[in-house]
């Protein structure tokens, strides 16, 4: 879903990449690994973590929080009107994201229904979800 999410976009480089290292790394995966891993595949690299105020007030609970805090820079994206941040101690970047009022959650369920949902997500992805047969819309394969 994520490469059918991120075809025809592009960044300041005129790229994006899609890292599937978490899931080639097979087991449990956790965040400060990744960004371990990162950060020596790229020395000196600013790495942002970009965050939903949902997953933001959270970071406490992850696997190996203060690794996470050293590693990267926390910006967490906030939907028009929505305010909220990591729990106390995380210094964090805010970032007002022109967002669909509607959660993953929201997507989920709306798929299971048999919801015309697509338009809330890129055509890929709607896609992707479809034919895979994901969130129960039964696909083709």
């Amino acid at each position: 879903m994520t490469r059918a999410m991120a075809e025809g976009l592009s960044i300041a480089t005129g790229q994006v990449v899609v890292d599937d290292r978490e899931v080639r790394r097979g087991g449990p995966s956790y965040m400060a690994d990744t960004l371990a891993d990162l950060g020596a595949e790229y020395p000196g690299a600013e790495l942002l973590l970009l965050l939903g105020t949902d997953a933001a007030v959270l970071l406490d609970t992850w696997v190996s929080p203060d690794e996470v805090r050293e590693r990267a820079t926390i910006v967490v994206m906030h939907r028009s009107g929505e305010s909220g941040g990591p729990p106390p101690g995380w210094a964090f970047r805010d970032l007002e994201a022109d967002l669909p009022e509607v959660s993953s959650s929201d997507l989920r369920i709306g798929y299971a229904a048999g919801a015309e949902v697509g338009d809330l997500v890129p055509p890929g992805v709607d896609a992707v979800i479809r034919e895979r047969g994901l969130y129960g819309t039964g696909g083709t394969t």
